[in-house]
């Protein structure tokens, strides 16, 4: 127990470091792979020198580049011999790796989804560079390996690379320039620029907490950043919904569709739609694809029940196992979960009793019930009653995929 002063003081769980970030390279190296190593010792001397910090990524790799090359590169070679999906997952996790980079294509999609909470599978160095950048973002360290430089501010992670928040920045600067806007007009464009970063920077957070969520899974610690990936998902569906909205609004204004209610402006509702029509916005095309408007849907089904009817909260999708644990056999299993002796000097007997009842309601779940799928979202269905089961996790990337191709459309047909 730590003691300071002379005064003792509690200690919940150990803390769990995350400092350091392992990637496995899968296949032999070329061009893009040898300038990406070679940037890495660049921002190992950023951290070190300029910010006094610890944080490392760590390059691991097959025999399929030769020991020279490894060394020089600073890769640490293994001798994994030909490996299948089993064995990849088994020498990962002994590697602790956090990524695995495919640059041969020899592993499935399917297999992606099944390895989700064992590590990431990249196919490209760019993929690569990028998840080690959200990495690095959650150490609240901002570096760019397609254009490093020391202490880059944080907007220029999504204003100075290209991308649509970068587009919708420089669709603001035209308007202004050309006065084809109204001030308001172009205020409404800032908001959906501004958004746009705030989006990226939620998914970059979310992703580094997924990957804290994948070490601990790997090597048996406590998952304590729950709390952590539901704010963020919770804040990632406000802001993508919001942007949905904004850019409806935008559209209502320039082509002077009439609307002055905000609950008539959205994209996907019918009278939306047929002002469009009626005023041949070239939009009607984008509005009215199925897919988009699936996902609209959704994504808005999500947003208004976190917002008025319940919480972002994730859980197990369980199924419950034929025996079951007796009382006695629970009792006995909290009983060894925590120091309850030592806790019950420090903290007050009615919360011992409820950190126990919580304890045994974990043990049930751990040992009375077989795990179907984890990270499990339960939405009410408002048009059939029902409800739908989806994996937010799982969906961070088809999510921000999806708003990035609507919001690419609309801002082409914008500046026609």
């Amino acid at each position: 127990m730590p003691i300071v002063n002379g005064q003792m003081y509690a200690e919940a769980q150990g803390h769990q470091q995350f400092d350091e970030l392992n990637v496995l390279i899968l296949g032999n190296i070329n061009n893009a792979l040898r300038e990406f190593a070679l940037s890495i010792d660049t921002l190992h001397v950023y951290l070190l020198e300029t910010l006094g910090s610890k944080v490392k990524i760590n390059l691991h790799c097959t025999e399929a580049i030769d020991q020279d090359t490894a060394d020089i590169l600073h890769i640490a070679r293994h001798n994994l011999g030909e490996l299948t999906e089993a064995s990849l997952q088994t020498e990962a996790t002994r590697l602790d790796a956090d990524l695995v980079l495919d640059l041969d294509n020899n592993f499935s999609e399917r297999y992606s989804q099944e390895v989700f909470y064992v590590f990431q599978l990249v196919k490209t160095v760019d993929e690569l560079a990028s998840s080690c950048e959200d990495f690095l973002i959650g150490h609240s360290v901002v570096w760019l390996f397609s254009d490093p430089s020391w202490n880059t501010p944080l907007f220029m992670r999504y204003f100075g690379r290209p991308g649509i928040c970068s587009d919708y920045f420089t669709f603001m600067g035209e308007c202004t320039r050309t006065k084809q806007y109204s001030t308001e007009q172009q205020d409404r464009v800032r908001y959906i620029s501004n958004r746009l970063s705030h989006v990226e920077y939620s998914k970059d957070v979310i992703q580094y907490h997924i990957k804290r969520m994948r070490k601990a899974e790997r090597n048996g610690f406590p998952d304590t950043g729950n709390l952590e990936l539901n704010y963020h998902l919770g804040n990632y569906y406000f802001l993508m919904s919001g942007i949905m909205d904004s850019i409806a609004r935008l559209i209502n204004d320039v082509y002077k569709l009439g609307f002055t209610r905000h609950s008539d402006l959205a994209l996907e509702k019918s009278q939306y739609i047929q002002a469009n029509r009626r005023k041949r916005t070239g939009f009607v095309r984008i509005l009215t694809n199925r897919a988009f408007v699936k996902w609209l849907l959704f994504l808005k089904e999500r947003r208004n029940y976190i917002a008025h009817d319940g919480d972002m909260r994730q859980s197990p999708l369980v199924e419950q196992k034929d025996t079951l644990l007796t009382d006695e056999e629970v009792e006995h299993l909290v009983d060894q979960r925590m120091n309850w002796n030592y806790l019950s000097t420090l903290i007050p007997a009615e919360t011992i009793q409820a950190m126990r009842n919580e304890a045994s309601q974990m043990v049930r779940i751990e040992h009375d019930y077989k795990i179907i799928a984890k990270n499990v979202m339960v939405v009410p269905d408002v048009r059939t009653g029902g409800t739908k089961i989806y994996q937010p996790l799982r969906s961070i990337e088809y999510d921000y995929q999806k708003l990035n191709d609507v919001m690419k459309l609309l801002l082409n047909r914008l500046k026609m």
